[in-house]
């Protein structure tokens, strides 16, 4: 019976959360000024394409300036990315 391994990181305060690392499919750091906002969403041009970007509730405002993680998924044939405060650690 295998484990699974999971990817910690912190969304604004709040607890630590958790996501299986198999559906992470890479982690970025981009710079904050790169985010754009489309059609009422927030989204970042990756790779050639527009990727939405993703939230989780209203607890994680975005800084001004500077970096922030971006944790990528790839699902249904389309990437999204979710801004997080912090990674911590895949366990």
């Amino acid at each position: 019976q295998g484990l699974t391994s999971f990817l910690l990181f912190r969304y604004g305060d709040a607890s630590p959360c958790a996501v299986p690392l198999e559906l992470v499919w890479r982690l970025e750091k981009v710079e904050v000024s790169q985010i754009e906002h489309a059609a009422g969403s927030r989204v970042l041009q990756y790779r050639g394409e527009l990727m939405r970007l993703l939230s989780l509730d209203t607890a994680f405002n975005l800084p001004e300036s500077g970096m922030v993680h971006v944790i990528v998924f790839y699902y249904d044939g389309r990437i999204v990315g979710l801004p997080v405060k912090e990674i911590i650690d895949i366990v």
